[in-house]
């Protein structure tokens, strides 16, 4: 019980003598294999096919990370099975129109889901 108290109050320290290093996002090298997820702004795509390494460094430049949690417990929008091949076999000049229409058909499903579970509770 001591050491929870004392644990506190080192934590109430360090935020008024702003001790706190605010953690960045570990940028990989490293291509994800095949299976894997990447999450973007609430938004879920599974990595269907081998990813070239060009490919990756765009999407790590628009936001997209790996998630390597087995057991991710955050709401996401899932996208659909396709969604990466499209990504993926677009021309580098076509890459970008391409991706703003995959985060606009994950927002509007996340706007949608939101309007659900309101009505569910309004429901009740």
């Amino acid at each position: 019980m001591f050491s929870n108290f004392m644990s506190k109050i080192l934590d109430v320290m360090r935020t008024l003598l702003r001790i706190r290093v605010e953690r960045k996002s570990k940028v990989t090298d490293q291509v994800p294999n095949v299976g894997a997820r990447l999450t973007n702004d609430g938004i879920r795509m599974r990595v269907d096919s081998a990813m070239p390494a060009q490919v990756w460094q765009w999407l790590v430049l628009h936001g997209w990370q790996e998630c390597r949690f087995r057991n991710d417990r955050r709401c996401y929008v899932d996208l659909p099975r396709g969604a990466f091949l499209q990504l993926k076999n677009a021309a580098p000049a076509q890459r970008e129109k391409v991706h703003k229409k995959i985060l606009a058909f994950g927002s509007k499903s996340r706007d949608r889901k939101a309007e659900k579970s309101e009505a569910d509770t309004v429901s009740v």
